[in-house]
């Protein structure tokens, strides 16, 4: 682990925070600084290359979410290029004002008794479902007002290939959409 700092009255700044970890590397950035009306804004810049997502979802408890996805579900070597903006009032996280853009990539990757996965091996007739090598997978996510957006991205797998976006709001309000040739099914 390496970093550096900038500090002055207004503004903080860490920067090239590296670490070596999960057989990857990462180099982070933050800013903090203090706007007239009180709000603290923390801006954070991200780089992940080529992480283990399986250690790194071991080691961090699965970020809260295993719900939605475990380190026993998920392996690939894992990269992003993530920017991120948090602003709080008074120590309170002002959620609608949160934005966040990043280029997510997993490359070598695995699906492993996934439940939805396997939902819809049930619905399909495909019998493969409940253990998938993944190929590289793209993906560009934004966090806007309230909700997670992930626009069209492409996964090729061994056993299907789709195409999948949505969006995820930090309340009960939802929207996925898979796409499937009527050939894979």
């Amino acid at each position: 682990i390496s970093a550096k700092f900038n500090i002055s009255d207004s503004i903080s700044i860490l920067d090239q925070f590296k670490i070596i970890a999960f057989n990857g590397n990462s180099n982070s950035s933050l800013r903090y600084s203090k706007a007239a009306d009180g709000k603290q804004i923390v801006n954070v810049k991200s780089l992940i290359n080529r992480m283990d997502i399986n250690q790194l979802l071991f080691a961090f408890d699965n970020f809260g979410y295993d719900t939605l996805i475990s380190y026993e579900n998920l392996s690939g070597l894992f990269s992003t290029d993530l920017h991120s903006r948090f602003v709080f009032d008074a120590d309170t996280l002002v959620s609608n004002d949160m934005r966040m853009m990043g280029d997510f990539k997993l490359e070598n990757g695995r699906l492993i008794n996934y439940q939805p996965a396997m939902d819809v091996a049930t619905f399909t007739g495909i019998k493969e479902l409940d253990n998938i090598d993944l190929k590289t997978v793209n993906c560009t996510v934004f966090l806007f007002k309230n909700k997670m957006h992930v626009p069209v991205t492409n996964v090729v797998s061994t056993s299907l290939d789709f195409s999948a976006f949505g969006m995820q709001s930090f309340g009960d309000d939802y929207e996925y959409h898979m796409q499937l040739k009527l050939g894979a099914v």
